[in-house]
């Protein structure tokens, strides 16, 4: 049975943050932000993550799959305000149609960005447009695939010299992998404390 949206609040209200593990070098890490819109679809308002599929042309991650979201701007006030405001420049999100519950874990990239990923629910997200000079797609994946942990494949890669492990998660000929795929497998803990 899907989450509804009392549990989901409840849930992300009850959950704090784990701190990032590290040294001092966190002190010098970039702060972005990035939204985890929870989007009610059908009669059963069941919940479905929005995704973008970044542009080909992109000097970073082009053609990656992501949340919306960015880096700390001198105007915004913190990283939710970063994610807020990157929702609506890349797929036109409007921040009055967020509600937003709650914060997952800080994620440390290796371009040595601390992405804070805030979610909220969406129960009518208005017309969605994708920035064409950022975002090349707008899709849409249920919750519930999220929430069944055969869905996360752990990869092993080499880069730099350096072992790296990463998640990925491919959805209908896509490959959510990196930052977004561990992200959303902490949400996916989170959410599982219900059962």
């Amino acid at each position: 049975m899907p989450l509804t949206d009392t549990q989901l609040r409840s849930l992300l209200a009850d959950y704090r943050p784990r701190p990032l593990a590290g040294d001092a070098s966190l002190v010098e890490m970039r702060p972005a932000g990035v939204l985890m819109p929870l989007i009610a679809r059908g009669a059963n308002g069941d919940w479905h993550v929005l995704l973008t599929q970044r542009t080909s042309h992109l000097t970073h991650h082009a053609g990656q799959i992501s949340l919306p979201g960015g880096k700390v701007e001198p105007g915004d006030a913190d990283a939710v305000a970063a994610a807020l405001r990157e929702a609506e420049e890349e797929v036109a999100l409007m921040r009055d149609r967020v509600e937003l519950i709650g914060q997952l874990d800080d994620y440390r990239t290796v371009t040595n960005y601390r992405i804070t990923p805030v979610v909220g629910l969406v129960r009518d997200p208005g017309e969605l447009r994708a920035d064409p000079s950022e975002v090349e797609d707008i899709f849409e994946v249920p919750l519930a695939f999220f929430m069944s942990p055969g869905n996360f494949e752990r990869h092993d890669h080499v880069v730099d010299g350096r072992q790296r492990s990463f998640y990925a998660v491919p959805y209908n000929g896509r490959f959510i992998w990196g930052a977004t795929a561990a992200m959303l497998k902490n949400l996916s803990q989170v959410l599982s404390a219900s059962s």
